[in-house]
């Protein structure tokens, strides 16, 4: 009976430590879950973050773009005349018929008639400075206007043309507007 007594002793004993082991383990699996979980949301943050930071570099990349395009197209132009060349340049984005960022349909050259044509002629002109920073202030200003809060003059709708009013392109276009020095198709 002694044995018996002791042996039931030692099962519930075994049985004690078995589920105190099993306690302790399903205590460190929690712990080891928790802090693999607190790893993956530090690592889903850091790359949220790092992805925010890509992405505004290349929207200030795609304003600083349009910036210089308005200022070496349009800098002594009315605000108006401004927002309308940023307008056609984004037109073009928007088209399917231009590269689909501001800056490849800014710096986009063609071959025409055996020579190199720039869409927009300052960028065949080569690294000009910005010489008047008010102006490119104010361009920068109409840049980000066109670009991030949508402003559009409805008489452009869909202009993907201009040029001074001092050229004769010959084009067979309809000219939509004439705003400063500029004709609009």
């Amino acid at each position: 009976m002694l044995n018996r007594h002791k042996t039931q002793k030692f099962l519930i004993s075994i049985t004690i430590f078995s589920i105190f082991a099993a306690g302790i383990n399903t205590l460190y699996q929690e712990k080891a879950q928790a802090r693999m979980a607190q790893e993956i949301h530090a690592q889903r943050v850091a790359a949220e973050q790092q992805h925010k930071k890509m992405v505004e570099a290349k929207l200030n990349r795609e304003i600083n773009c349009m910036a210089r395009n308005i200022y070496f197209e349009s800098a002594s132009e009315p605000v108006k005349g401004k927002i309308a060349v940023a307008q056609v340049t984004m037109n073009r984005v928007k088209s399917g018929q231009f590269p689909s960022t501001v800056c490849a349909v800014v710096h986009q050259k063609t071959a025409y008639d055996g020579r190199v044509v720039c869409q927009f002629s300052w960028v065949c002109e080569g690294n000009l400075k910005i010489r008047a920073p008010r102006l490119y202030d104010e361009s920068m200003i109409v840049a980000r206007r066109v670009m991030l809060d949508g402003l559009r003059l409805p008489e452009l709708r869909g202009a993907k043309y201009f040029h001074a009013t001092y050229v004769r392109p010959g084009w067979n276009r309809q000219p939509k507007a004439r705003i400063g020095n500029h004709i609009f198709y």
